[in-house]
């Protein structure tokens, strides 16, 4: 198996493919750790932004595809999730032996705490919100980034102090390069055709958000909707226990009844006291009674953040 540790970086070469947020972020953590680092993007005015002239002068090394200059014997390569793998820098490195990563996936090897990471077509930032919110209120000490905009990279939470929980919201695009990625608790909300343009099916599509659970150890836990029949069928994939969440049956986890949000039996709030509008809410919210839940956060807690979220 690949591995690639933050603390045998020193003099490491890696190139960085896209210099967005996630880009700029894991090419800090680089930097810190003494490796070289290059940065390559195919927006030539990128380069004027001011957190990258911050970059240039800690010593990020600026390159550009027609120059040759990126096609170098590299360590490995992070690559931005928007850059799909038909991208020809891309071909190259895979061609070349040269590792290719994603910046989420490579951070999350290096976190102290426990990984709550939600995917899905749908309400994945809504959702993620609403769990650190509730870690919070139970006062955890919380991380929340990933693909959610606004908000931080994962890589992020490496030039931070340490946390109990990271909760991530992660793309298809991130799933698709996954190799290290082990959520305590995994959750896909629903899947519907979304990014085919890069996927090209909707099998392709819901094979990469499964990726989720890839990595996931017996005593880690999928959270899925059994509402969603591909979400459902994914019961049978992975290693990690699997428990449901429902606005139509009373299932393993979490569902709706008689105008009540229940868990495992227990009833933690009425629907008609959740303050987000609307059914796909009553849903998001399942999701997070659930993540927040099997963590051991109190009910009266989780009922007073939905209140007033």
């Amino acid at each position: 198996m690949l591995r690639i540790p933050g603390d045998s970086l020193r003099r490491k070469k890696a190139v960085i493919l896209g210099l967005g947020r996630s880009g700029r972020s894991v090419a800090r953590f680089l930097l810190d750790k003494d490796a070289i680092v290059y940065g390559v993007d195919d927006n030539p005015a990128i380069w004027r932004h001011s957190s990258l002239k911050r970059l240039l002068a800690r010593g990020l090394i600026p390159v550009q595809e027609e120059n040759g200059a990126v096609k170098q014997n590299y360590d490995f390569a992070i690559v931005s999730p928007g850059i799909s793998d038909v991208h020809p820098l891309v071909r190259f490195l895979r061609k070349n032996g040269i590792p290719v990563l994603d910046e989420l996936d490579y951070a999350s090897q290096f976190l102290p705490g426990k990984i709550i990471a939600v995917t899905g077509t749908n309400g994945k930032s809504t959702t993620c919100a609403l769990i650190a919110t509730i870690l919070r209120a139970g006062g955890k000490k919380v991380f929340l980034g990933g693909n959610i905009a606004p908000g931080r990279p994962l890589s992020a939470a490496l030039l931070l102090a340490p946390k109990e929980y990271y909760v991530v919201e992660v793309s298809s695009f991130q799933l698709e390069r996954t190799r290290w990625l082990s959520p305590h608790i995994a959750i896909v909300l629903n899947v519907s055709g979304d990014h085919l343009n890069r996927h090209k099916t909707l099998e392709r599509y819901a094979a990469c958000k499964a990726r989720i659970m890839l990595k996931q150890k017996r005593d880690d836990w999928t959270v899925l909707n059994y509402d969603d029949p591909i979400v459902r069928s994914m019961e049978n994939k992975g290693r990690a226990q699997k428990v449901f969440f429902s606005v139509k049956e009373k299932v393993p986890g979490s569902y709706l009844s008689s105008n009540w949000l229940y868990f495992q039996g227990e009833k933690v709030i009425k629907a008609d006291e959740i303050r987000l509008p609307g059914r796909h809410n009553v849903e998001n919210a399942l999701a997070a009674i659930c993540a927040t839940m099997l963590v051991g956060t109190m009910p009266g807690v989780i009922k007073e953040v939905l209140q007033s979220f």
